[in-house]
């Protein structure tokens, strides 16, 4: 009865000990191995080959979906406050940024048909509606812009990540959520596929994070919602008092845009991406349809 009391009083006192021991251990870092599944892994180097060309081979085809940013949540909140100026401010800089990136598109891009939307429409994309949500030139939607390619990409700003999504099959592919590791900064072109999942290389899956900005000039002027209004460019270069000021529904405010989102910028940008998609679809082929790894590759080509 003594020793089972003493046994009884030890593991009483160790299970006390174990949350306080817990709390002291060091952070054990994520590794890969811990949030990427070994099975969508397996064969990388041949699926992402084969895929790739697939895919690529399908997008000259098709067509390119630029997903563009609204910010009416944040545009929407200053209002409530009060804030009307400030909202101007947010909805002017989220218009001019994206005119500029559809207009480079419209003029330099030329792999495949490309078409524009609000990235509140893409639920409605993904679900297979083909008009009534596309933007014309003015950022407007426009009812008479169809799509009607059958296949199509994503393109977006956003990270490029270490993935955690390896190949599935299609019929898992909802339910697959991309994490894992950011390799960098934003890019300004992401090119996802309809899931939402970020492409494998050798497919040229972004551009813009590693542009050399050149010199470009200090103030742009653009027409947007019915005025003309002026933009600094790029990190303040003039002397205090002299940055460029516009008069927007009766405010004055000071308007920057990031040299990035300028037309040159983005041209070159446009131009770059159109050229590495040129010369990987002129280098690499599908699997042909009668061949064995096309019969195995078939369920990841989505």
């Amino acid at each position: 009865m003594g020793q089972w009391l003493n046994n009884f009083l030890a593991l009483a006192l160790l299970m006390t000990l174990v949350p306080e021991l817990k709390a002291q251990s060091p952070t054990i870092k994520t590794r890969e191995s811990d949030y990427k599944d070994a099975d969508q892994f397996a064969h990388f180097g041949r699926r992402r080959k084969a895929v790739s060309a697939w895919q690529v081979h399908q997008l000259h085809n098709g067509a390119l979906v630029i997903k563009l940013r609204t910010n009416a949540t944040a545009i929407n909140q200053l209002r409530k406050e009060g804030q009307i100026a400030l909202a101007d401010q947010k909805m002017l800089e989220t218009a001019a940024m994206n005119k500029n990136l559809m207009d480079a598109f419209i003029k330099h891009y030329r792999f495949s048909k490309v078409y524009f939307i609000y990235s509140h429409s893409s639920d409605s994309l993904f679900h297979g509606v083909r008009e009534g949500i596309f933007l014309d030139s003015t950022l407007t939607v426009n009812k008479s812009i169809v799509m009607p390619e059958a296949f199509y990409l994503v393109a977006e700003t956003d990270r490029i990540y270490n993935s955690a999504i390896g190949f599935v099959p299609e019929r898992l592919a909802p339910s697959q959520v991309e994490r894992g590791n950011p390799t960098g900064g934003d890019a300004l072109i992401v090119i996802k596929n309809k899931y939402g999942h970020q492409l494998k290389r050798p497919f040229p899956i972004s551009a813009g994070e590693s542009v050399v900005i050149k010199k470009v000039p200090p103030e742009l002027k653009m027409n947007l919602f019915g005025a003309t209004v002026s933009f600094n460019v790029g990190v303040a270069n003039k002397l205090a008092g002299e940055e460029t000021y516009s008069v927007f529904n009766g405010n004055k405010i000071k308007l920057q845009l990031s040299k990035l989102y300028s037309p040159l910028v983005l041209e070159s940008i446009v131009n770059m991406f159109n050229d590495e998609l040129n010369t990987y679809y002129n280098k690499c082929s599908p699997p042909p349809e009668t061949s064995p790894l096309y019969s195995e590759m078939q369920p990841f080509f989505y």
